[in-house]
């Protein structure tokens, strides 16, 4: 069930230890200095933006989104390079509300699509990007360094 009373907003480091929360709930263990040192960082280039959404007076969800030229094609291509929305406030339309910020961010960014990986045992969160309209299309591969 969406909720309308869920407001997108660009993240400020007021938000630090908030968004150092979120991440941790899903799965990245983080501190509010480590988030600060990162939005300075990813908000300084100028092709990313960070999007907190608040509901019922407190942040329930954060996304982090990037925007990349493509080389072979006019345009760019967006990435949502983490998306954490509260497990107390899911089925309340937050992450519906973050992706949909995301893609008015990427079309005023001259994006022609918008990627976004999601881990395999993120079933839940395959179903979600699904029902948003976001097909399975690529196979994604990684090397640690």
């Amino acid at each position: 069930m969406e909720d309308s009373a869920v407001k997108v907003r660009p993240a400020n480091i007021r938000d630090a230890n908030d968004v150092a929360r979120l991440l941790t709930l899903l799965g990245y263990p983080t501190t509010e200095d480590f988030v600060i040192r990162r939005m300075n960082i990813l908000l300084n280039t100028g092709r990313a933006e960070i999007f907190v959404a608040e509901l019922d007076g407190s942040i329930a969800g954060v996304m982090s989104f990037d925007v990349t030229p493509l080389f072979h094609q006019e345009g760019n291509i967006g990435c949502i390079t983490s998306l954490s929305v509260d497990p107390a406030m899911k089925s309340r339309g937050v992450g519906t509300a973050l992706v949909r910020a995301g893609e008015d961010f990427a079309a005023k960014s001259d994006c022609l699509k918008i990627s976004v990986a999601s881990g395999f045992h993120r079933t839940e969160a395959h179903e979600f990007y699904r029902s948003l309209g976001y097909e399975e299309s690529t196979k994604r591969f990684l090397k640690v360094l």
